[in-house]
């Protein structure tokens, strides 16, 4: 008799740690839902058809300052531009495409246009 009250006791700290991990799974995957829809909205808050300008609104602002541009200050500029309607991230990912393609560079926090 002993050994079973051994047995149903170590099942029943087996069953206690599976709910809790559970738990913290549940969580994880509720914050991982989360990013997701806020990367797509933040996706859908620039239609398609505005990565096209915005890609050349960028070297325009960066090419038209030798002094070279923070992130941040292009962004602020496209804000301007496109009366606040770009995504988060939108002008970060052109930005890094820009520079794939040798269009622009980054030297520290600045970004400046290749000639």
């Amino acid at each position: 008799m002993a050994s079973h009250s051994i047995e149903a006791s170590e099942l029943a700290d087996r069953l206690s740690r599976m709910a809790t991990e559970l738990l913290d799974l549940s969580h994880e995957l509720d914050v991982i839902r989360q990013s997701a829809t806020d990367d797509a909205a933040a996706l859908s808050d620039v239609p398609a058809t505005n990565h096209g300008r915005i890609k050349s609104a960028i070297i325009d602002i960066v090419a038209s300052h030798e002094e070279g541009l923070t992130a941040q200050e292009v962004r602020e500029s496209l804000l301007r531009m496109f009366n606040g309607k770009i995504g988060r991230r939108s002008h970060a990912t052109i930005m890094c495409r820009l520079q794939e393609q040798g269009a622009l560079i980054r030297q520290g926090h600045k970004w400046r246009h290749v000639a």
